[in-house]
């Protein structure tokens, strides 16, 4: 009854029925942890590769659909932040940020969720999809999680070695 447009339909009539496009541009944000514990490999690969392949694959997904994303990456502090943007050129500047973040500096610090989260908090990220890509889950700040995931929707990719 409500997706009847009555003034048109009285006016014409014939039973005018309104069709609505839904309006879905839900930024996405990817926290890619690159901390010394996402570059160990025992096989030919490393976690940080293998964040990285899936960040490609769900950031093509973000293309196709036109929905804004960014990309931050983090370990001990939040290293760079990339602001949600649309299209392929944000993937060239991701993919550049990506490659550049692939040179050991000989970090030796490890992934810090906590920083990740409240660094989304203070750039006040809501509605928005979360991806967060880490090797384990520890000693995270619950509150400002919660306080996160009140206003996002938040999905943790946990990137395991075979020999973990």
């Amino acid at each position: 009854m409500r997706a009847i447009d009555w003034k048109t339909s009285a006016r014409t009539g014939h039973v005018h029925v309104k069709r609505f496009r839904e309006e879905r541009a839900m930024p996405v944000w990817f926290g890619i942890d690159v901390g010394a514990s996402m570059r160990i490999a025992s096989g030919s690969r490393t976690k940080i590769e293998t964040a990285f392949e899936a960040f490609w694959a769900i950031s093509e997904a973000c293309v196709s659909n036109r929905d804004p994303y960014g990309v931050v990456l983090y370990r001990d502090r939040v290293d760079r932040t990339l602001p949600p943007l649309r299209g392929e050129s944000n993937r060239l500047l991701a993919k550049q940020m990506l490659e550049e973040s692939r040179v050991d500096n000989g970090s030796k610090a490890l992934g810090d969720l906590s920083d990740f989260f409240a660094h989304l908090r203070r750039m006040r990220v809501v509605h928005s999809l979360v991806f967060v890509f880490c090797d384990e889950i520890e000693q995270l700040d619950t509150r400002t999680l919660r306080a996160l995931a009140q206003q996002n929707d938040i999905v943790f990719v946990t990137i395991l070695d075979a020999f973990e």
